[in-house]
């Protein structure tokens, strides 16, 4: 052994609590006959000095078996999909671990789902996995770390920035694995190599044959990187997303726009609304982006961005989210009036008012200030209000409420003035001022 669970050497970064459980894992596993390994993601960000934050392993044994003896001996919570041999183990402290059967897979036809076969070495599950950078694993036991284990050279592809797929079938296989080629490639600054680059168009070939909901959780891992636009334009660059649907285009335009996307998600902090979460509103700002060129081009003569949309089947939220913001024209200019911006943004749904000062920039202001400020401007006059002065229930409560309303975001009257406006309104027997 190399390394020691005392946090020396590959467990330096991990904090102790999450190294005992580690410990305690091992000594379950071993009492079991099985044994443990940490793989993919923690290997790779370890290796480049990143702190990682994914804890998967891989079983040589039956996972759910293992997880469920954890439940049972150690506590804590389980969630397990037996027909896939994994299981999420939360300790009693929450730290989880992803707990995976080692395993093989084989494609029946290109972009299928695989067939999963249990029983494997870890070798031979490293050698299902889509680039050498994520096929290293640490085994581990209850007395420490073991040698690493890198049967594809990863370490040395790491260390020159290569992305490098294990067999020539690799993208064609799953065509998921080029959305994984842009996000690695975005993030860290590597580049195929040749003879993964020459693969490339094979695989795209495929990607018409998967389905919505594969391709839309591609992007939505993409949306939520900081480096997004990176992999937004070599999918671009590799004519992925137009192989997705013609629809589907990324520019310079793009990335510059992508770069509201911070302060715009700062605006959702602290917010109550259930419709609201960053990866939602990354995903349909993303989303806009993509397809306002086609949208802007040929909004009058077809429809083959609300075809592309539904390609990609994102949720009722983010479609709507979409069709909001691309449905303001990209040359027109928020209205003067705060009152009439208030009106038109009050139709569109939480993320569809993000949405829109993302992709239509021009809007991003007024958006600004209609979700700071505007949109919770209301009277302190109600309803109530009206019925003591006579008013029978009825559309003109309305009015009069939104003509209030009105007058008070466009600075005409203030809160105190309200009932003399009211008073006047009724003495003229109209809705205005």
């Amino acid at each position: 052994m190399s390394f020691s669970l005392d946090g020396r050497g590959w467990l330096a970064s991990v904090d102790a609590g999450r190294r005992e459980w580690l410990k305690a894992l091992c000594s379950r596993a071993a009492a079991l006959g099985m044994r443990v390994a940490l793989v993919g993601g923690f290997v790779r960000d370890r290796l480049l000095g990143i702190t990682p934050d994914d804890f998967d392993l891989v079983i040589e044994g039956d996972a759910t078996t293992l997880s469920r003896d954890l439940e049972l001996s150690l506590g804590g919570r389980l969630r397990v999909h037996r027909p896939f041999g994994t299981a999420t183990w939360q300790a009693p402290d929450h730290h989880a671990f992803d707990l995976a059967s080692a395993r093989q897979e084989q494609y029946a036809s290109p972009a299928a789902l695989p067939t999963v076969s249990l029983g494997a070495t870890l070798e031979q599950d490293l050698a299902r996995r889509d680039f050498t950078i994520n096929a290293m694993a640490l085994p581990l036991t209850v007395d420490g770390v073991g040698e690493l284990v890198d049967p594809f050279n990863g370490r040395a592809d790491l260390a020159a920035g290569v992305l490098r797929v294990l067999h020539p079938q690799s993208f064609s296989d799953d065509p998921t694995r080029l959305f994984r080629a842009a996000r690695y490639a975005a993030r860290y600054g590597f580049v195929l190599d040749d003879a993964s680059s020459q693969q490339v168009a094979a695989g795209s070939a495929h990607l018409p044959a998967l389905s919505g909901d594969r391709i839309r959780h591609e992007l939505a891992l993409i949306a939520v990187e900081p480096t997004a636009t990176g992999a937004m334009t070599f999918l671009m660059t590799h004519g992925l997303l137009p192989a997705i649907h013609s629809a589907l285009s990324w520019s310079a335009g793009g990335d510059a726009d992508w770069a509201g996307l911070d302060s715009v998600l700062a605006w959702i902090d602290g917010s109550q609304d259930p419709d609201l979460t960053r990866p939602e509103v990354a995903l349909a700002c993303l989303l806009a982006l993509a397809l306002r060129r086609a949208h802007d081009a040929d909004a009058g003569a077809g429809d083959a961005w609300g075809r592309a949309l539904a390609r990609i089947n994102p949720s009722a939220v983010v479609a709507r989210a979409v069709m909001e913001c691309l449905d303001v024209p990209a040359d027109e200019a928020p209205p003067s009036r705060p009152s009439d911006v208030v009106t038109r943004l009050d139709m569109f749904g939480s993320v569809g008012v993000l949405t829109l000062a993302v992709a239509r920039p021009g809007w991003r202001a007024a958006a600004d200030t209609y979700w700071s400020t505007w949109r919770h401007v209301r009277p302190t006059l109600t309803g109530a209000d009206l019925i003591a002065r006579g008013l029978r229930p009825g559309p003109r409560f309305r009015q009069l409420l939104g003509a209030l309303r009105a007058a008070l975001l466009d600075g005409e009257i203030t809160t105190e003035q309200e009932p003399a406006w009211l008073e006047r309104a009724l003495a003229e027997g109209s809705d205005a001022s």
